[in-house]
């Protein structure tokens, strides 16, 4: 599989109409293409939009966006849709294909959190994470709806979601203190060179 975080700067006071217009024709034509977005936000800044998108592989990215922006409607539209967007960045990513692409209705709030792995540790990192990390998350009943690696292999991406901010500091509280975290966190730590975290909204576009 491979994906796409895609991160849009939406211009001053136009993020209410960006939004309008990309839960009414934007994301319908994502679906209607089969492409999957499992996650659709914006910054707590309410500044940047961020939402994900996942294809099978290379080829059918090319192919969706090929249909995508040589439709109709985009040629028609594309100067309404860029109208609002200041600036737009787009990782690559690769999701782990075990996990399942959906959030919890209920989750409202989400960490977009990005480590950049020690050189050479990436597979002793999600080992540890699929062995330990990851069945304590869903213990908890954090969401975890991408997990992923960026294309060259250094940085570990995944979004963790909570029901609303008091869920958030309830289950970090809990993950954070428990026993198993308390004896390890050294060994966790000592494989990332770098913690990025940063705070999203989730949006339900439908």
């Amino acid at each position: 599989m491979i994906g796409q975080i895609r991160t849009y700067t939406i211009n001053k006071g136009m993020m209410d109409d960006w939004v309008k217009l990309y839960k009414a024709e934007l994301y319908p034509r994502n679906i209607e293409l089969g492409i999957d977005v499992p996650v659709v936000s914006v910054n707590d800044e309410n500044t940047q939009f961020i939402w994900i998108r996942i294809f099978k592989n290379h080829e059918d990215l090319q192919n969706q966006e090929t249909i995508l922006y040589g439709s109709d409607w985009w040629n028609k539209n594309v100067g309404l849709v860029r109208s609002h967007i200041a600036h737009r960045n787009i990782q690559l990513i690769k999701p782990l294909p075990t996990r399942e692409h959906s959030v919890n209705p209920k989750h409202t709030v989400a960490h977009l959190r990005t480590y950049t792995i020690n050189k050479g540790m990436v597979s002793n990192w999600l080992e540890l994470f699929d062995t330990e990390l990851y069945k304590r998350v869903i213990e908890i009943e954090m969401g975890a709806p991408v997990i992923s690696i960026n294309e060259e292999d250094t940085k570990f991406i995944w979004v963790r979601t909570y029901q609303d901010e008091n869920d958030l500091k309830n289950k970090e509280d809990a993950f954070y203190g428990s026993d198993y975290w308390v004896a390890n966190v050294d060994q966790i730590r000592g494989h990332l060179a770098d913690r990025h975290i940063q705070n999203i909204c989730l949006i339900n576009p439908t």
